[in-house]
């Protein structure tokens, strides 16, 4: 499943193809992904500019405006201004297998392309000189929304934590949200409502790096261990978007090519392989319903 430094890759990879360029076209090649595709959203979009592209945990947002944007990648600062009517926002969420791939106009849509969003890039607007995105989803456990305001896409999110690489997401912040934690560890930094995109991998690989068990109860770590947990948390995401990403199975960034931060995993499916520090077994157990990968002897 494309995590956070996955979207991040992904975003980094079509932004510069998007920001200032007007919607020629909206194409929808069934009518459902994980949520309906509503038809009325092809008109609303048409003719708008995308004035920003950015993540949010792991839905990469376009940010939609009547008029020419100012080609600005830094408007996810301003999109709290509720007052513009003419915003509106396309969301995508990769869901298990889904990328955003980046195609001229003559080339032909594969299976599992679900949805085009085209932007002209020539003064006739020839289809064969635009610029599409193509939605790729096999299992269709991504998805599309549309939000007219600013207002209506912030509200619906309005429950999610923290980014984990903004400066408010520190030890003190995961110390103070956990006193009445009796969870695990590992499954309150992948809840949405704490801090927002650390998925499993990185969630395993971040608590190897901090020594801390997976399955320790969020309520009986310290002060101390929370600060360098934050601290691995952003390491172990920044190192893996800078390699574009994990490939586990169907993850490849805006240009096709795969992730390549896989290759430094250091306990992330390697069960009964030997620790890299200590050269103990490398265990698994289920935790929340996911296998959670840990070194008995490092990790306390």
């Amino acid at each position: 499943m494309p995590e956070l430094p996955e979207v991040q890759t992904t975003v980094s990879g079509i932004a510069p193809y998007l920001v200032g360029q007007t919607v020629h076209e909206l194409t929808f090649f069934r009518e459902n992904l994980r949520y309906p595709l509503d038809t009325n959203w092809i008109n609303k979009v048409s003719d708008k500019t995308i004035v920003s592209v950015y993540r949010r945990a792991k839905l990469i947002v376009m940010q939609l405006q009547n008029g020419v944007g100012d080609g600005s990648d830094n408007a996810e600062d301003n999109a709290d201004d509720n007052a513009d009517d003419n915003a509106g926002y396309l969301v995508w969420h990769l869901g298990m297998s889904g990328s955003l791939r980046i195609v001229d106009g003559t080339t032909p849509k594969k299976k599992h392309d679900h949805v085009a969003l085209v932007v002209s890039r020539s003064a006739d607007s020839n289809p064969n000189q635009s610029t599409v995105i193509r939605f790729h989803d096999p299992r269709r456990f991504g998805y599309l929304k549309y939000y007219d305001t600013a207002a209506a896409f912030y509200a619906d999110i309005a429950h999610w934590g923290v980014e984990p690489l903004d400066d408010v997401f520190d030890g003190a912040y995961l110390y103070a949200k956990t006193r009445q934690k009796k969870q695990s560890i590992k499954n309150t930094i992948m809840d949405q409502s704490i801090v927002v995109g650390v998925g499993n991998i990185y969630a395993c690989e971040a608590l190897f790096m901090a020594g801390i068990a997976p399955h320790r109860g969020a309520n009986r770590i310290s002060l101390v261990r929370y600060e360098r947990l934050a601290q691995t948390i952003k390491a172990v995401l920044l190192a893996a978007i800078e390699q574009g990403g994990t490939t586990l199975r169907d993850f490849v960034n805006a240009e096709a090519n795969p992730g390549y931060f896989q290759q430094k995993l250091l306990v992330y499916g390697r069960h009964h392989q030997r620790c890299h520090v200590c050269h103990s077994l490398i265990l698994s157990r289920q935790l929340g319903g996911r296998n959670s990968f840990y070194c008995p002897v490092c990790q306390t």
